[in-house]
């Protein structure tokens, strides 16, 4: 059996990113796999290559290697800090506190006049801070796990994965 919850929060821009991060979880899979196998590819290359002397494959390789794994974590650096820019020139809505009332019947959020059912969002996602609602491939609301108890957490994703396909 679900309880009613009643949640309040504030979202923050990591909140916002991460939400996007989860909405591109799939394609970012896609692009890693292809990352390695070109990592792969290209070191094969190196190793086999007839003109380069032997220790100077290995340092190629070794080069290689450094700058492509720092690449990732880099590249997630200057997503984020861009990310941030973005949201603070659209204006950033971090300082709006959100109540929203939880039951097996609906979402609602109290800004709101109408409630949410779950007809009106067509998927859901889980990072490992928020729960990411979808109307369509848009995302329509994040609910912070940090507004959530523990055992909200769990109660709450029984309640979306009930009622809506995971995204």
């Amino acid at each position: 059996m679900y309880k009613q919850m009643r949640l309040s929060y504030r979202l923050t821009i990591d909140d916002y990113y991460d939400a996007g991060q989860a909405r591109n979880r799939k394609n970012r899979r896609v692009s890693k796999v292809a990352a390695v196998a070109m990592v792969v590819a290209i070191s094969l290359a190196l190793i086999r290559g007839l003109n380069v002397q032997v220790g100077h494959k290995y340092l190629s390789l070794g080069l290689f290697l450094i700058v492509f794994f720092g690449i990732f974590p880099a590249s997630r650096w200057i997503e984020k800090l861009l990310f941030r820019r973005a949201l603070k020139k659209t204006g950033d809505k971090s300082t709006n506190e959100y109540v929203v009332d939880i039951s097996e019947n609906g979402i609602r959020f109290l800004d709101q006049p109408q409630e949410d059912d779950r007809s009106h969002f067509s998927k859901y996602s889980e990072s490992p801070s928020s729960f990411i609602l979808y109307q369509e491939d848009s995302i329509c609301a994040i609910l912070p796990k940090r507004a959530f108890n523990p055992e909200g957490i769990d109660s709450f994703r029984e309640i979306l994965s009930a009622k809506l396909p995971n995204y």
